[in-house]
Order: C-alpha cells, then structure tokens, then sequence
C-alpha cells in the first residue's frame, strides 16, 4: 500500500514575464478558475498552489507572478521586487519549472534571461510556448528553438495541447531521483486539514499575520491597500507530535465597500474571498487595533455569521495603541458587533510577535471544538432550566411547550428543539435559549455558531 501526502508531492512551478498566460494555465491544469485572469500585467503576485493527479502520478502545481527582471541589479518597484522574491522562494524547493512564453508577441530578451537564470540554478524545465491557438499559430512556437530547447505549444484558453503537457510533466518528474509514480489502484491517506479563511479590510494586516504564523516571507506584504488579489492556500501545522494539527489558511483580498471597487479584477476578487468563507471551517477576521471596528468589518462579519461558520477574531497592530485604547476597543468590539459575541477575541501584532503563539492555540482549539457533541442530558436540562426561569411567552393566547432538545450536525452546531407550537417561538425568545445554552456551555461553544431547528410534536398525555 502506498502512502502520498501533499508536503511530499513533487513541486512544479509555472514561471515567466507578465501576460504570457501563467495564470490561464494554471486554471487550465486545475480545471477550475482559481487564479485571477486578467488581460493587464501583474494582476498575479502571491504563490498559488494546486493538487494535479494525472495518470496515476500526484504533484503540486505553483503559479507565480510575471518576473519583470532577473537578477537584482536593476532597478524595480517594490512590488514588482516582492513578486520576484516569491519566484525565488518558489524555485528554492521545486523539482520542475515550467517556462510559458507567449506565441503571439514571439520571443523576448526576458523570456531568454529568464531560462539562462533557470540553467544557472540546474533547473529541469520544460518550455511552453501559450497561445497556439490554432494549427497555423503552432508555427509560430518554432522560433523558441533558439533558446536551445524545444517548446510545447499549447493554449490554455482552448484546451490545446494540454494533455500532452501533462504527459510530458509526468516524463520529466519520472526522471527525478527517486520518484516512482504512484501505483495502479493505490491508495492515498492524508489527514483532511483544517480550512480556515482569513478576511478583513484591506490592509489590515491579514497577509503579514500567516507570515508571522508561518516564521517566513510565504506572502507578498505591502503596505499598499488591494496587493493581495487571490485566494491563496497556505499549509499551516499548529502544535506538533501527536498534538499536531494540518491546517490549510487561505488569504484572501481585503474587502471593501461595492462603491470603491476599481476594477473587474477587484470584484472578482471579492467574489472569491466570499467563496473562501463559504468553504471554510473556521474564519479568523483580522481587525485593525488603530481604526474601527467600521462600518465595513460589521460587514464582513454579517458575512461570516450568514455562513454560519466558526470564528475568531484578531486584532492585529496592537503595537501602535496604549493598554486603556485596547481595553476600549474591546468594548466597541461587543457594541458594534454583538451578533460575534460567543467568538473568542486576541489582541496581537505580527510585527512584534505579541500573542501570536496565543492565537495559535486560540485557533487549534477552535477546530478542535468544531466537531463536538454536547451530551443530550446535560442539553435538555439546560433547556429545561432555561423554560423554568423564562417561558415563551403567549402567542396569539397560546404558549409554545418544548418537549425534547438533541444536537444533531456540527458547524454550524445544530440543535433540534421538538415543541408544540413551532410557529409561536419568537426570534427574541430563540436568542434567550441561544444564550442559556452558551451560558450552561462556555467552553463548549465559544467561538460556534448555533443554529435552531423548531419541529412540531404534541403531548401524548
């Protein structure tokens, strides 16, 4: 029996300038529109990854932002320097690149520099030459023989040579030293992660939270609000031995207000950090000790709490405030959002370090919460008591009796309540039992959404 787990997955990076396509075929490979596509430059930054099984062999796939110089002697932005570092980090530990040039605008002195840069770190790379849309465009890839190698025409936009691609990446890894594909019928374990979201407004410092987590440089940090634009995936493990926990933490963009988005590009974006929420198990919302809560973390809240998800809450930048500022923004974070009031809530700063070990065991145990199974008694004489100290009231001269309570799913942590009258149990009255269930569970439910399930049932008496 054969054991594959995704940390030993051989690693494959998509490589080259701005616009040549990486992102399309990383979409393409995946099958599924994870990276934004974007006919302008540089809308790729982060390092996205994705799980590729072909013909029995599993890899990772890495997409990375277009390198708009190699080497560091020129002189670049900031973020077009960021970018390059990413690449850098991607190439450290790959096994293969993948050098997509463009067919249409032909061969360039970047698409050169960037394949000598690759022979000078020993890279085993293939050479993809995009956008061979059609046969007669297939010529086109002739002219990348100059580079010394030939190039795999392909278009990602038209499904076009990619099963052959594919063939060639499995050849190129069978080469590697010591990899065997993974047998025929062969089972492969790996331990489900945990999926946890992190949101929150723009550059409130969600990106620079999981690098602090991680101890390195994993994703692009500016201070330039919108600079993360993907989701992207990030493999986290808390604790260790038997204690440890996978993780997968995805960054997500800053979310603003609909009115100040800029591009088609940005709404996407948001599109996605929506998904992320929607798909994960716990979200962590990233809060700015200087500024708010806001109108717009409330927002992103409401978000969280209309997918019913676990959360916690960080407040990150808490080296720029005073302990008596800190004090009352805990307070404001219970006014303005009182709707997260069971959610746990650290204060941290991942420029200085403070409570960042807190918070990761803050959010270890969150997910070890996720999947817990509240005692029916225990649940039914919280209920029990909570009726004793307050009825439901009269409805229409008639008060609803509950019978029997029992948790029956998890995340959000269902509980169906069978009474007589379900129609006669208020919203202000459910939000009473909410509570006393809290209160009877403190440890139990911090941080997990409960959800009510009325279902009718009379007395046989």
């Amino acid at each position: 029996m054969t054991s594959d787990t995704v940390s030993e997955r051989k690693r494959v990076v998509i490589v080259g300038r701005p616009n040549v396509g990486k992102s399309s075929l990383f979409n393409r490979i995946l099958r599924r529109p994870t990276a934004i596509v974007d006919s302008r430059p540089g809308v790729t930054r982060d390092r996205l990854t994705g799980e590729i099984c072909w013909e029995n062999r599993c890899w990772t796939l890495i997409d990375t932002g277009g390198l708009e110089t190699v080497g560091t002697e020129q002189k670049t932005s900031t973020l077009a320097s960021a970018i390059r570092r990413q690449v850098e980090a991607a190439l450290s530990d790959a096994h293969l690149a993948l050098l997509v040039v463009d067919a249409r605008s032909g061969l360039t002195g970047l698409d050169a520099a960037i394949a000598d840069d690759l022979r000078r770190r020993s890279m085993p790379m293939l050479l993809v030459v995009n956008k061979c849309d059609h046969e007669a465009a297939e010529l086109n890839a002739a002219e990348f023989s100059r580079m010394g190698m030939t190039g795999w025409p392909v278009s990602a936009a038209h499904d076009r040579g990619i099963a052959a691609l594919m063939d060639a990446v499995n050849q190129a890894l069978a080469e590697h030293d010591g990899l065997d594909p993974v047998a025929d019928g062969a089972e492969v374990h790996e331990t489900a992660p945990i999926r946890m979201a992190v949101v929150g407004r723009p550059n409130v410092g969600k990106s620079s939270l999981i690098n602090a987590f991680l101890h390195q440089e994993r994703l692009l940090v500016s201070e330039t609000p919108g600079t993360t634009r993907d989701t992207v995936d990030v493999p986290l493990t808390i604790g260790s031995g038997n204690r440890a926990v996978p993780f997968v933490v995805t960054d997500t963009a800053g979310l603003r207000r609909k009115r100040e988005l800029e591009s088609a590009v940005e709404s996407f974006s948001i599109h996605q950090a929506a998904k992320a929420v929607q798909h994960s198990d716990l979200v962590s919302l990233v809060l700015e000790a200087g500024k708010g809560p806001t109108a717009q973390d409330k927002k992103i809240a409401a978000l969280i709490m209309e997918h019913r998800r676990a959360a916690l809450i960080l407040v990150n930048k808490t080296d720029t405030i005073d302990a008596a500022t800190e004090k009352t923004y805990r307070q404001e974070i219970g006014l303005r959002l009182p709707f997260m009031a069971f959610c746990p809530v650290m204060f941290v700063s991942a420029h200085s370090g403070r409570n960042l070990k807190q918070a990761l065991a803050l959010t270890a145990g969150l997910a070890a919460r996720i999947g817990i199974h509240l005692p029916t008694g225990r649940l039914n004489r919280a209920i029990e008591r909570a009726v004793q100290r307050v009825q439901p009231p009269m409805v229409r001269g008639v008060r609803a009796k509950v019978f029997y309570a029992t948790q029956t799913g998890n995340n959000p942590l269902r509980i169906v309540l069978f009474v007589n009258h379900p129609v006669r149990m208020p919203q202000a009255y459910r939000q009473f039992l909410e509570h006393e269930i809290r209160r009877r569970f403190p440890a139990e439910t911090a941080g997990l959404p409960i959800m009510f399930d009325f279902r009718e049932r009379h007395s046989t008496s």
